[in-house]
């Protein structure tokens, strides 16, 4: 009886120890629409009744009972919210009271504990009364693998340790364990740090790491949805503002329904740029002064960590790198692989700078003479230490195909619909300027959605656009560069990563992966634009610099210098094509709420059934390996455990034979005992075990009911 008592209760702890973490978890699925309270009351409910039920021996009605209960409360309440959580509740509690009863208990009870511990470790602040359930159930799952008072004094220990856990007043403070903590602090990092080479090791003999689940990809193809990724890419050492920072490593400029797929050429130096750039501020008669409040010099230092790429990542704007570097690298990159860098900051939001966009707009270039000139005058820069007349000659002639060339200006992805909306965003925009502007406002209303997966459609981008009306920056800056294409201004596909301060300074992670716009403005050269609104816009971290007015009076101010860019006209509200969607305002139905349940029901349900198979797979592939002998002893331990639960309590059986009189079937109990003389035979005669006897047994083992 005390037995019988010692295990009921047990099996209380057990499921009560796996459902509150549990269902702590599924409270966390928003469309569950769980509420603790309630959720964890009714569980409570259906375990006490269902204990009750056990201890009266009228364990049959539990689940003949207990179903009930969620009807009722749906026909008497009419309240979604406490069906769903009834609902969810009384299942739970099923399927944890069935596994948990099942032969294989106690492999059931590891795979769990290990499933949820992966699950809370590395979730920040676990209530107390999840870490002692998740004690509780250390403690009842080491129990399974002992016996007797030695299992017993295990149980009645971890228990206490969870109880006084969970009941001692915790302080506002931690106890300062510095040396545990630094132990453990010191072997996780090593831990972290180790599967990290591993997997950089194994990520080179296999090929480069997909963006949508690594982080930075030299591959422009349509991913699907992306996975957050902590790994550390690359570390950076910035000398100047704090704001975020564009490391390009690749442009593209052919678009298909598979993505960006035609690589711009990297033969051109990394500073190429700057020959434009200078030329434009030499015609637009940019001072010193005026330079200053959209530019300034910077400098700093990139060490590659578990990036793999043969792209060398740096600021668009970049004028000087080692002179090794100066066209790119010649192989992939590995780990430790660093060096310094100097780039020019430009606000791009600036109205100076938008001021020098319009000046240089048809503007010719000046000669070397004049931009080293404009180089020394405005950033103390020596040119001919960075570029030599004869590449900055080259650099010149580059930017003169661009406006013309048809790998920038290729419209064969652009729908009618495009088109129009194209039209309807530019309407009233002077400049090119304006225009990428308003395209890039447009965008930004655009919901971000990491899940998003667009491949398979024949146009991604018109399904962007006009159907999903949500996605990430690859969708994003997609639809700019076909927006942009469609006014006709040239444009590239940029992919790179964003190093943002805030979310981590001197280190860029995978998760700092993202694709980028480039428009192509006459004169000037290539302008950033950031359509994916998940990122700050270049508005939201402008300078704000102004020149200081010569008096008080507003008259001095530059009168060529728009206050405030209100010659844009209104952006428009995102197209509603498909108006079929659009759904009433209502709460949620009670079939919405069942469609989700089973819908989790399902998943659940599956996974385990995908588990119990899994195991009974690996348990019949490990029975066939055994010898003819160790299969028989299998075999007859596994009819003794069955028999067990048929010998009264207080009695034990000393042998094999002694559980004869408890099979019913006189046939049965017949053969059985002529198989065990035959074990006996093997056992200690020494006989070997043949294949009548082990399939005999084999049998025997399935026809023994409990």
């Amino acid at each position: 009886m005390r037995e019988r008592a010692w295990k009921f209760i047990l099996d209380g702890i057990m499921v009560a120890a796996l459902a509150i973490p549990t269902l702590e978890l599924l409270i966390l699925i928003p469309a569950l629409k769980l509420e603790r309270e309630f959720a964890q009351l009714y569980f409570c409910a259906f375990l006490l009744a269902a204990l009750l039920l056990e201890a009266v021996d009228k364990k049959f009605l539990k689940f003949r009972l207990l179903p009930a209960i969620p009807v009722a409360v749906l026909i008497t309440s009419r309240d979604a919210v406490l069906f769903i959580n009834c609902l969810s509740a009384i299942v739970l509690y099923i399927l944890l009271d069935i596994l948990i009863h099942l032969p294989i208990r106690k492999w059931f009870l590891v795979g769990a504990l290990t499933a949820l511990l992966i699950l809370w470790i590395p979730r920040e602040g676990t209530p107390g009364y999840v870490a002692g359930s998740l004690l509780l159930l250390f403690a009842g799952t080491i129990s399974e693998f002992l016996k007797g008072e030695k299992r017993n004094r295990w149980v009645v220990l971890l228990s206490l340790t969870a109880v006084i856990a969970f009941v001692i007043p915790s302080a506002e403070e931690p106890m300062k364990w510095e040396g545990i903590r630094g132990m453990f602090s010191r072997i996780g990092e090593w831990m972290d740090t180790s599967w990290k080479n591993i997997s950089y090791f194994f990520e080179g003999i296999f090929g480069g790491a997909n963006m949508a689940y690594s982080g930075y990809s030299e591959a422009g193809g349509l991913s699907g949805g992306l996975g957050d990724s902590s790994r550390e890419e690359l570390y950076i050492d910035i000398n100047g503002k704090k704001q975020p920072l564009y490391l390009t490593g690749v442009t593209f400029a052919g678009l298909s329904k598979d993505g960006f797929t035609e690589r711009v050429s990297s033969d051109a130096p990394v500073n190429a740029w700057l020959a434009l750039y200078l030329s434009a501020l030499s015609r637009g008669e940019v001072s010193r002064e005026e330079a200053a409040c959209f530019s300034i010099t910077e400098s700093g230092n990139i060490t590659y960590a578990y990036i793999r790429t043969s792209d060398l990542l740096l600021p668009a704007t970049t004028f000087r790198v080692p002179v090794d570097l100066k066209y790119g690298l010649d192989e992939t990159a590995k780990k430790g692989f660093s060096y310094d860098f100097h780039f020019i900051n430009v606000d791009t939001a600036s109205l100076y700078f938008r001021k020098l966009a319009e000046r240089a707009a048809g503007s010719t270039p000046v000669d070397y003479a004049e931009a080293e000139r404009v180089a020394r005058e405005l950033y103390d820069i020596n040119l001919s230490d960075y570029m030599t007349r004869e590449e900055y000659e080259v650099s010149l002639q580059e930017f003169e195909k661009i406006e013309t060339d048809p790998a920038y200006t290729d419209t064969s992805m652009v729908t009618d619909r495009m088109r129009e909306l194209s039209v309807q965003l530019t309407d009233g925009c002077e400049t090119d300027m304006d225009k990428a502007v308003q395209i890039e406002q447009f965008l930004r209303k655009y919901p971000y959605d990491l899940s998003v997966d667009l491949r398979g459609n024949d146009n991604y981008i018109d399904a962007f656009l006009f159907e999903v009306q949500s996605g990430y920056c690859v969708h994003y800056a997609s639809a700019m560069v076909c927006l942009l294409r469609s006014c006709g201004i040239p444009a590239r596909f940029v992919q790179g990563l964003l190093y943002n301060p805030e979310k981590g300074e001197g280190t860029v992670t995978g998760s700092s992966a993202h694709a980028w716009v480039e428009a192509y403005m006459s004169g000037l050269g290539w302008v950033r634009f950031e359509p994916t609104p998940a990122e700050s816009s270049p508005e939201e971290y402008a300078w704000g610099l102004r020149l200081r007015p010569k008096s008080d009076s507003p008259e001095d101010e530059d009168p060529e210098l728009p206050k405030e860019p209100d010659n844009l006209p209104e952006v428009p509200e995102l197209p509603e094509v498909l108006p079929e969607k659009v759904v009433e305002e209502s709460d949620t139905t009670v079939k919405d709420v069942l469609i989700t349940v089973g819908i989790y029901l399902l998943a659940i349900i599956g996974i385990t059934a995908v588990i119990l198979a899994g195991f009974f797979i690996l348990r019949h592939i490990a029975y066939l390996r055994l010898s003819p002998k160790e299969k028989l002893l299998f075999d007859v331990n596994a009819i003794c455990k069955k028999m067990d639960a048929k010998i009264p309590e207080g009695e034990k059986a000393e042998s094999v034979f002694d559980y004869l009189p408890y099979v019913e079937d006189e046939t049965c109990r017949n053969e059985l005992e002529a198989l065990f003389k035959g074990y006996y035979r093997v056992r200690f005669r020494g006989d070997e075990a043949d294949l009548k006897l082990i399939e005999g047994m084999r049998s025997m083992r399935k026809k023994i009911a409990v």
